[in-house]
């Protein structure tokens, strides 16, 4: 539990704060104040979209080095994003003894303890509200269609809420403890705002089968920890669905679970699902989950706005540490993505469609500082419902370790524009070794294309990467092409291996013949790539 992932703990304490906030990237830029002597950093980041102030954060000096000590967490949840802020925004909902504004209720019975609160929970029907006065309870179970209302996360805490089966359910401005929010089978048209999550035993937001929900502005923090801040109490996914019917996520924030940030599967084997999960989740930061930082297994949606940084190994277990999983037959778009530093691999898409960036938004998908793989896609091709494709285009991939961008799994339609690696490090790594066997080899390849893959590379450009520019592992795809830019830096600008000696990518033709190595008995042993995750036991 004392690994130390991203090698934080030789920084000094204002410098380890100012790399925490780098997971901003594509929307802030980044400064730190520093002071001789001081035990503090002065953060200041200023909003690159919507051109935002300079905004200034006291920010205390993290211990950021593993499961060992987690740090408490910030005053203040709400972290700007394009639309807003993700987290729970500070101050009250509405002023006033209670709060139901803007929310239809037909009729509100005010509670102030245990004992009314019960007593309202009892006799409440669809549609109607308890408004919740500032101060602690113990858990509610609410039937199907109520309405519980606080003031706010701050002035309301509430052990745990359940919301029976029905419609129109809205949860809002409080706090919940250890009991964590179940959205139960056939909870539809509910909404969850303003609200804070924190010390669950288990997980933080449950969705049912067939629900269909919106969670806006909430912030699960150490979720599956209970009150520990050393040593996980169980195991928390911080936002689970499975089987739901629909899930929209906006401007909320997931810090330090104990299991996955956000798990979206439609059914157990995602390709045999008669209907899709659709999924829409905008404004969204996942920092320090375990095991995944989001996977959607089987779903159909999109993710905008979207970052997710510093997941590590499930602790019970040691697997995994991925950022984002796309796995199951899904498709899933996504224009505007960041993933860093996370254990394993940033990306991984295996067995589904994804259509990740738009050639006409430059850098809006930026993958960096992963400790194994970029991006990996794998297993693409043909199914029962028909064909699925992958591309990758306005990309940047840069100083992730072992492989920047690799295809295995005889895939095919993968199509890669405007999209650039640079700084792949050495990373050792399970390799394929010919004939079916397996080893263990450094590995720092820029792009990774194993045989039988197919690939319509438009443009890529690679440089810094400390092994090869691009490792061509055996015989492509019929139909590929590659349009590979070549920059300083990479140890060995192509490799191809595998083929006959005469056989050359089509596109590379043009390529000076002193950039290409080549091996006929693969002495450039390929990276293997991850398995998508599975459901934590």
């Amino acid at each position: 539990m004392g690994t130390d992932p991203l090698g934080l703990r030789a920084l000094d304490r204002s410098s380890r704060v100012a790399e925490t906030f780098r997971r901003f990237g594509r929307h802030n830029e980044v400064g730190v104040r520093e002071g001789e002597g001081l035990s503090m950093a002065t953060v200041t980041f200023r909003a690159i979209r919507g051109g935002s102030a300079w905004a200034v954060f006291a920010a205390a000096a993290l211990a950021l080095g593993g499961c060992s000590s987690k740090a408490a967490a910030p005053a203040s949840s709400c972290v700007p994003v394009a639309n807003g802020c993700a987290g729970v925004p500070d101050g009250d909902v509405c002023g006033g003894d209670t709060c139901t504004d803007g929310v239809a209720c037909a009729s509100v019975v005010a509670v102030s303890d245990d004992a009314s609160l019960a007593a309202a929970a009892g006799q409440a029907a669809s549609g109607s509200c308890i408004a919740l006065r500032a101060g602690s309870y113990a858990g509610v179970v609410l039937p199907g269609g109520v309405s519980l209302l606080g003031k706010g996360a701050s002035s309301v805490t509430i052990g745990s809420v359940e919301a029976k089966a029905g419609s129109g359910a809205v949860i809002r401005g409080m706090s919940i403890g250890s009991g964590g929010l179940l959205l139960d089978d056939d909870v539809v048209a509910a909404r969850v705002d303003s609200v804070r999550v924190a010390g669950t035993l288990g997980n933080g937001i449950t969705l049912g089968v067939r629900g269909a929900a919106t969670i806006e502005s909430v912030w699960l923090d150490h979720v599956g920890w209970g009150s520990s801040t050393t040593t996980p109490a169980g195991q928390g996914y911080a936002i689970y669905a499975s089987g739901a019917a629909s899930l929209t996520v906006q401007k909320t924030r997931v810090t330090d679970s104990a299991g996955p940030g956000l798990w979206l599967q439609s059914c157990k084997d995602g390709c045999a699902c008669a209907t899709p999960t659709s999924v829409t989740a905008t404004g969204i930061i996942i920092e320090g989950s375990q095991l995944v930082g989001a996977s959607l297994s089987g779903v159909k949606g999109s993710l905008q706005d979207v970052s997710v940084a510093s997941t590590t190994p499930f602790w019970k277990s040691g697997e995994q540490g991925g950022g984002v999983s796309i796995a199951q037959c899904s498709d899933v778009t996504t224009t505007a993505l960041h993933v860093s530093n996370n254990q394993l691999y940033g990306l991984l898409i295996d067995h589904s469609s994804a259509q990740i960036g738009d050639a006409s938004t430059p850098q809006g998908i930026i993958i960096e500082g992963n400790q194994a793989y970029g991006v990996w896609v794998q297993n693409i091709g043909q199914w029962a419902s028909g064909l699925q494709a992958v591309s990758l285009s306005g990309a940047v991939v840069r100083g992730n370790s072992g492989v920047g961008i690799g295809v295995d799994g005889g895939s095919r339609g993968i199509i890669i524009e405007g999209s650039s690696v640079e700084g792949t490090a050495m990373k050792s790594m399970p390799v394929s070794i010919g004939q079916g066997a397996q080893g263990q080899n450094d590995v720092g390849d820029g792009l990774s294309w194993m045989q039988g893959s197919q690939l319509v590379i438009k443009s890529l450009a690679l440089s810094g990467n400390a092994r090869a520019g691009a490792l061509f592992a055996g015989q492509w795809g019929g139909g590929s092409s590659a349009n590979l830019q070549l920059g300083d830096g990479n140890a060995h600008g192509i490799i191809i291996e595998g083929v006959d000696a005469s056989s050359t990518p089509p596109g590379l033709q043009s390529v000076d013949p002193s950039q290409i190595t080549r091996s006929a008995n693969f002495a450039f042993p390929a990276a293997l790539g991850p398995a998508a995750p599975v459901a934590m036991n």
